[in-house]
């Protein structure tokens, strides 16, 4: 009996030991819970995972909504950047074409000046061959208005073949003859016309290049003007106070 009892013991001593080091099983239920046979605690098996907390659906909305917001303020400002950006560079492409055709508007009258010359030198030198010097001075001066490649080259070409011009008419007012032909007064009339037009379009170049010089001066073009090498123009302006206006001849 006392044999058999001690058996019994071991066996329910055994089936306990083997419950307490059985395997650790997980809740299908709660898959982050740990459950060990036994009644062991689960915080305190070694090597368990603590439970993982989620966030509730209404936070995980929210947070998936301020993040949304984020990217579309961040795109919009990306987009509105570069609208601001093209704008600005096509005015800047604007304001310099503007400026360029009012050059070419000046220089269709400075070309139409070059071509009343020649007529003008050979109306004198039929009254006054003997004044060579005056014809090479304007001829000279006429010949490097035409070579003239800035506009500052220009102005200062333009103000040389002015003072050469006005030497020739001061050569023709020595022969009343000459200046009372048809052919000089033509000539007179079709000169002083052109210089009146050189004056106003030299004027609407000038105040393209203000305001083309000033969009490169003020933010924030001048940061595109950076960006792209605008360039700034030059001014078309005469130095020389003989230069300021047009030759004339009293008869």
């Amino acid at each position: 009996m006392a044999t058999e009892d001690a058996g019994k013991g071991r066996e329910i001593a055994s089936g306990a030991e083997g419950t307490t080091s059985g395997p650790a099983v997980r809740n299908v239920a709660a898959p982050d819970v740990l459950y060990v046979p036994g009644g062991r605690d689960p915080g305190t098996v070694p090597g368990a995972r603590p439970p993982r907390t989620r966030l509730p659906a209404d936070e995980r909305f929210r947070l998936r909504r301020v993040t949304l917001v984020i990217v579309l303020v961040l795109v919009a400002v990306v987009l509105g950047l570069g609208l601001i950006l093209i704008l600005l560079y096509n005015r800047l492409v604007t304001l310099r074409n503007r400026a360029e055709n009012a050059w070419s508007q000046v220089d269709v009258q400075l070309r139409r000046r070059y071509d009343l010359i020649p007529n003008l030198v050979e109306t004198v030198k039929g009254y006054a061959s003997h004044e060579r010097a005056t014809f090479e001075e304007v001829t000279n001066a006429r010949t490097r208005a035409q070579e003239a490649r800035t506009v500052g080259e220009q102005a200062e070409a333009e103000n040389l073949l002015t003072q050469a011009i006005g030497k020739l008419f001061a050569v023709a007012e020595d022969y009343p003859e000459l200046r009372a032909t048809e052919n000089f007064q033509q000539l007179q009339a079709q000169l002083d016309e052109t210089e009146d037009k050189i004056a106003v379009s030299r004027q609407v170049y000038n105040d393209a290049v203000l305001t083309y010089d000033t969009a490169l001066e003020t933010v924030p073009t001048n940061i595109v003007a950076g960006m792209f090498n605008f360039e700034e123009r030059q001014y078309f302006e005469l130095e020389e106070p003989a230069a300021r206006e047009a030759p004339q001849v009293s008869f």
